[in-house]
């Protein structure tokens, strides 16, 4: 493995300043060596914003006819990047050098969660705070294609809505791939200091705490290492349900097997959070 093919969607921006910094994001991507193509998919630009867009060395465009959603990007990677690894991430990310600890990996059936590293005023950076969020939050994915089926066929969840990420991370598990967050050795860097939103804190997609299975039945949390060696340690995977004792929290090998054992009791409830997800 050399290099990597980076996969991501580009949309009509409403505010000048986030349009800038997720161009620049893309321009820093485009400089690196370990990357050699940089795939856009986008659902309805300007001519004039392809063409800006295409004029960044390593960029295509790939339309497709609805908001952007994972299934898209890893049926895609599935269909015509067999054996690439990808990196699968949102707009405003851009990676460093770091990529280069990967180089020589053996990435079969791993499929990275990587929290990323954020820009402050000074222009200096760092993994995202507080501590104990980490665990919580992932902006890009890192895997050998082809990916599980099953990743396309549940993975049809909306890019950049909260709580798409530890469902993500659920699915992964669940679809029998080895789930890691080596973030402290591959930085991702996010760039968003406009403060500019397209979604609120409250739209998630998943159920609500009052409903037999809590928000957190979907989700699962991998905390950070400077690792890319395979192991569950730091995986946590919370049974959030309506009855006394509320939430079941289970670690390590015991949270992949807690995340097996209730793919189908919890699939009626994946499915209505899809569903959400859509509004």
């Amino acid at each position: 493995m050399n290099d990597f093919v980076i996969l991501s969607e580009y949309f009509k921006f409403d505010h000048v300043s986030r349009r800038k910094e997720v161009l620049d994001s893309i321009r820093d991507n485009s400089l690196l060596n370990e990357v050699h193509r940089i795939i856009l998919f986008h659902e309805e630009i300007s001519e004039d914003e392809q063409k800006l867009l295409v004029d960044i060395p390593k960029v295509e465009l790939v339309r497709v006819n609805h908001r952007c959603r994972y299934s898209d990007l890893f049926s895609y990677a599935n269909t015509h990047l067999q054996n690439e690894v990808c990196i699968v991430c949102n707009n405003d990310i851009s990676f460093t050098n770091s990529l280069g600890n990967l180089i020589g990996s053996e990435m079969d059936e791993l499929f990275l969660c990587l929290t990323r590293w954020d820009i402050k005023d000074d222009g200096s950076i760092c993994l995202k705070e507080p501590r104990q969020s980490r665990k919580h939050s992932q902006d890009s994915w890192v895997f050998k294609s082809p990916l599980p089926q099953k990743m396309i066929d549940k993975g049809t969840i909306f890019f950049g809505r909260p709580g798409c990420d530890n469902m993500i991370a659920y699915l992964a598990v669940v679809s029998g791939l080895k789930v890691l967050n080596p973030s402290e050795l591959i930085v991702s860097v996010h760039r968003h200091l406009s403060g500019k939103r397209n979604y609120k804190q409250n739209e998630r997609g998943t159920p609500a705490n009052n409903e037999k299975f809590g928000h957190h039945s979907l989700y699962m949390n991998v905390g950070t290492s400077n690792s890319i060696e395979y192991n569950t340690e730091n995986l946590v995977y919370k049974l959030q349900q309506a009855w006394k004792p509320r939430n079941k929290v289970f670690g390590g090998d015991l949270a992949v097997e807690k995340c097996v054992e209730l793919e189908d009791a919890l699939e009626e409830i994946w499915e209505q959070s899809v569903s959400r997800f859509k509004f």
